[in-house]
């Protein structure tokens, strides 16, 4: 059966605010991380080179898990909404503290720019998604999801095909300013849905835990080390693809600005296709369902790796990270999404801040080793044709998690 058309649904009045207000958070939240990415990379890059992304990598695993344990204990205190507006807040202060010192020449603020454009952007993410989990229901989160995430690709685009203007006029060091703006804007919309839509007070358990417990939910649960270990898998396969192609964008494009324009046209291509699949993703999920769809997508990333194998150069690269990011950004986060829908509450919330959270940024401390091992034996040119065995995990664990879904959805 297809989704329902939008003008049939009927939503209450908490409902429709809670859909609203995420809709314009998402749309301002992904603007902002598209004017972020593409200067960072391209300051970090200037600054530091490919070579030194698997250090970078390490720190983000470092301070995703610091930021985990923090918003575990936050999320148990504090209605998710307002966990958004707090850790806005939050990463608006960091953000204003590493501009002003790397305006003063300190070359370590690059490095952990970089470092904290990861961060926070996942944190925000996850804490969005984990509030539209508590508080819409599996018929409404099949339709809102789509929608939602197309208001983040139009955001997306819009930021990305801005920042290469941005830069060329005002400077790539100057671009990062603009995030401090956007978080606050994050903030006030975060702080009224909190106000106005909240989550019910039933869903909101007052001890406060700690990263021990959350991770004791994800030990309890084969079905959430299953999850854990596909999304370990899968953002391994997306880093390597990341680190092939920031050897031949350092290459093709050595200057500051125009590097950073590039960047940003790149991922405004991901956008466009992100915009495009997440319209599609309710009407592919039902034509397909969740089992094809996770099975599917390791086939398209092989076959896009082999393409640049085949045929190198920056467009085939450049093609690669798109399929890569298109898929992981749409018919990969719905899906897996639609993973945590017939779990308990402090699965859907503290096992998901421990798999989500923490697996997307640890995963690069796993790929920072592979890629640092690549160095060490001048083997960078492995990165791709390790990309093609990962897939094949990725295949295994998807076809047993989705039988254990099938099963608990029963």
């Amino acid at each position: 059966m297809p989704s329902p058309p939008l003008a049939a649904v009927r939503l209450d009045r908490h409902q429709a605010l809670r859909l609203g207000g995420l809709a314009l958070i998402a749309f301002v939240l992904m603007t902002g991380y598209a004017l972020a990415r593409p200067s960072t990379e391209s300051l970090f890059l200037e600054e530091w080179g490919r070579d030194a992304l698997p250090w970078a990598w390490g720190g983000v695993a470092i301070a995703a898990t610091l930021a985990v344990a923090g918003w575990q204990r936050l999320a148990r205190k504090v209605e998710l909404a307002a966990v958004m507006g707090v850790v806005g807040a939050c990463s608006a202060g960091l953000l204003a503290l590493l501009l002003l010192l790397h305006r003063a020449g300190w070359v370590g603020a690059s490095f952990l720019l970089y470092v904290w454009k990861d961060v926070y952007i996942v944190v925000l993410v996850e804490t969005f998604y984990a509030f539209a989990n508590v508080v819409f229901p599996l018929k409404t989160a099949r339709w809102a999801y789509g929608l939602l995430g197309a208001c983040g690709s139009l955001g997306g685009m819009l930021g990305n095909l801005a920042v290469g203007r941005i830069a060329a006029t005002y400077g790539t060091a100057t671009v990062p300013w603009l995030l401090i703006i956007d978080l606050a804007v994050v903030c006030g919309l975060a702080g009224a849905l909190s106000r106005l839509a909240g989550a019910p007070r039933t869903e909101r358990p007052a001890a406060p835990p700690g990263l021990v417990e959350g991770a004791r939910v994800v030990a309890r649960s084969r079905y959430l080390l299953l999850v854990l270990l596909l999304i370990l898998v899968v953002q391994l396969c997306v880093n390597l693809v990341d680190f092939a192609y920031a050897g031949v964008l350092e290459t093709a494009f050595p200057d500051l600005d125009q590097r950073t324009a590039v960047i940003g046209q790149v991922y405004a291509v991901i956008d466009g296709g992100a915009l495009l699949l997440h319209v599609l993703t309710g009407p592919l999920l039902r034509a397909l369902g969740v089992r094809a769809t996770l099975l599917g997508l390791p086939l398209v990333l092989s076959a896009a790796c082999a393409g640049a194998l085949l045929v190198p150069g920056f467009a085939s690269m450049a093609a690669t990270k798109v399929a890569s990011k298109v898929f992981d950004y749409t018919l990969f986060r719905a899906a897996k999404e639609a993973l945590y829908l017939p779990l308990s509450f402090r699965e859907k919330t503290e096992g998901k801040a421990v798999v989500d959270m923490l697996t997307y940024r640890v995963a690069k401390g796993g790929a920072s080793l592979l890629v640092m091992g690549m160095i060490a034996a001048a083997a960078q040119a492995l990165a791709l044709p390790l990309v093609l065995g990962l897939t094949m995990g990725w295949l295994g664990l998807a076809v047993g998690i989705t039988r254990r879904y099938a099963q608990r959805l029963r």
